[in-house]
């Protein structure tokens, strides 16, 4: 095999290996952004428990359907990259 052979592994292996690590980076980040989501979701709770917040069905499903927009928005265009 020529040089051009060798070179040409080399790339290949190189873009395999990139790719895995852009694979791992993804879901580093949306692991990081899912777990922001949850925390939210637990302090909430928790605060309704507690008494803090107003324990409503209807507040609950009126913050249900913000969170849920601000998730969609944050994590969308990286599940797309996914």
């Amino acid at each position: 095999m020529g040089v051009h052979g060798h070179f040409g592994l080399m790339a290949s292996a190189t873009a395999t290996d990139l790719n895995g690590v852009a694979d791992r980076g993804l879901r580093v980040v949306m692991g990081a952004l899912s777990l922001l989501f949850e925390v939210a979701r637990a302090q909430y709770a928790k605060a309704g428990r507690v008494g803090l917040i107003n324990n409503s069905i209807l507040a609950s499903r009126d913050i249900v359907r913000v969170r849920t927009a601000l998730e969609n928005a944050g994590l969308e265009p990286w599940a797309r990259q996914a």
